[in-house]
């Protein structure tokens, strides 16, 4: 039976730092070439079926919630990066118009965005509410309303929210 010592060379217990052969990558190389290959699959897959919204729509989900490595990989700023989710997002949106889940997965990008796009964040959860197929559905956007309020220091409003009624969760 060898021992380590025999297998290594070296006493058990004696460690000594790895240097990896040559021409291999480190983690960070690896991560890199992990993440841009992600990315680069995540594109061929919405060209590879460009009427399918669900690539356009998982692509801008993995923009938006992987910012820093989006940025890496696209050379890009942050609010460059939230831009090209909103984009994948609204193709998606273009060839499922119904699409609550979707919808509301753009509403929430607003809430990553400073300064704040008030406007467009009270359009798209309106809109996630024209769409809602029911009641669970409607109580989930009245929720963000009251939450969008509370963030405005609005505290009345937020509390009126409670009683679903679309004219109260309109912005003023």
């Amino acid at each position: 039976m060898k021992t380590a010592r025999m297998i290594s060379g070296k006493r058990p217990g004696n460690s000594t730092r790895r240097i990896p052969p040559r021409g291999t990558t480190s983690p960070t190389t690896t991560a890199t070439t992990a993440r841009d290959q992600c990315f680069r699959l995540l594109r061929q897959s919405h060209c590879a079926e460009p009427n399918e919204p669900v690539y356009y729509h998982n692509f801008g989900t993995t923009v938006y919630l992987f910012r820093k490595d989006a940025m890496d990989h696209f050379k890009i700023n942050e609010p460059q990066v939230f831009d090209k989710a909103l984009d994948l997002y609204a193709r998606a949106l273009q060839l499922d118009p119904q699409d609550f889940p979707l919808a509301t997965d753009i509403a929430q990008t607003y809430y990553g965005i400073k300064p704040r796009a008030r406007t467009k964040r009270w359009l798209a959860w309106n809109y996630a509410l024209k769409i809602a197929r029911d009641d669970i559905e409607r109580e989930g956007v009245y929720i963000h309303f009251a939450r969008v309020k509370l963030n405005a220091g609005r505290f009345d409003e937020a509390a009126a929210t409670s009683t679903p009624s679309p004219t109260r969760c309109m912005p003023s």
